[in-house]
């Protein structure tokens, strides 16, 4: 009888060690980032699942937590005027705001990230959620003075006025902005005619496919390098309160400037960097915080009722 219980017990043993590799192997899971840092000059970057800091001189010039805080300080300023500020006590319960922001492209000392916030409210109609693009020169920043000025950059600190404004005409979607048979001479005949000249949009066409503006230029990422040209992906965003949600990507071709040539180089093989075109595969995270509506109402010192 003990022999036969026995080789039962052994029985069941073996059987439950043959299926404990299988269920391992069979449960899904998401492989973390790995954690990435690289010096530039006085520049140390940390890149991290909690946070993707820039340090100089032991000095936080850029943190991606950081920023996601200015942003709900700024949403708790001007959360007493915004349309959800008059809802109920049990919807604003259960409504939440979401910020979050992505490193998108980091080329030598210039950052691009994506900045977006939604609102989330039960049995309500889905908020216009917006977004936006930046890009910072990092050696720039000012670590003198509080609060610190964004160190923003244009296409137009790169390159010439003449080569951004060709590298925008020889892209269909721009062109069919323009009016037609039309060539403006320079960048700001351009942004004229796409303010007051462009042609009505075709019946079916998104109006705010047509409601672009010059800050485009400020909202660009470095998407691959190609011999010596180098794709760029332009963020557009609907300049009118109707328009806010409306975003499109524009991918435009401009010559690599001999500054950035080492950098893209390394940034395009994902060394001391990476390229928009690598986001997924290196596993960039999205750094996002969720807070209630109502703690944002309740920001102390600013709202009395």
């Amino acid at each position: 009888m003990f022999v036969a219980v026995l080789m039962i017990l052994k029985t069941i043993l073996l059987f439950s060690l043959f299926l404990i590799p299988l269920s391992v192997q069979g449960a899904p899971s998401k492989p973390s980032m790995a954690a990435r840092s690289w010096s530039l000059g006085a520049l140390r970057f940390k890149l991290t699942s909690a946070d993707f800091q820039v340090l100089r001189d032991n000095i936080v010039v850029f943190s991606t937590k950081e920023k996601l805080q200015q942003e709900l300080d700024h949403a708790r300023m001007s959360a007493g005027v915004q349309p959800w500020s008059v809802l109920s006590a049990n919807k604003l319960s259960k409504a939440t705001y979401q910020v979050s922001i992505q490193p998108i492209s980091v080329v030598g000392t210039l950052l691009s990230f994506r900045l977006s916030g939604r609102t989330a409210i039960a049995g309500e109609k889905q908020s216009i959620p917006w977004e936006h693009v930046s890009v910072w020169d990092l050696a720039a920043v000012d670590t003198s003075t509080l609060p610190r000025p964004d160190p923003r950059i244009s296409l137009l600190d790169i390159w010439p006025n003449a080569v951004v404004l060709a590298g925008l005409l020889a892209d269909p979607y721009a062109r069919n902005l323009l009016p037609a048979s039309t060539k403006p001479e320079s960048l700001d005949a351009l942004w004229k005619m796409l303010d007051g000249e462009r042609p009505e949009p075709e019946p079916g066409q998104d109006q705010c496919s047509y409601d672009v503006f010059e800050s485009t230029l400020r909202a660009f990422a470095f998407l691959r390098v190609e011999g010596d040209r180098v794709a760029l992906q332009l963020h557009l965003t609907g300049a009118s309160e109707q328009c806010r949600s409306f975003n499109k990507e524009l991918t435009i071709w401009l010559p690599i400037p001999e500054k950035l040539r080492q950098p893209l180089s390394q940034a395009n093989a994902g060394v001391d960097g990476y390229v928009l075109k690598d986001l997924e595969r290196l596993g960039i995270p999205e750094y996002r915080v969720v807070t209630s509506l109502s703690d944002l109402l309740r920001s102390p010192g600013r709202r009395s009722r």
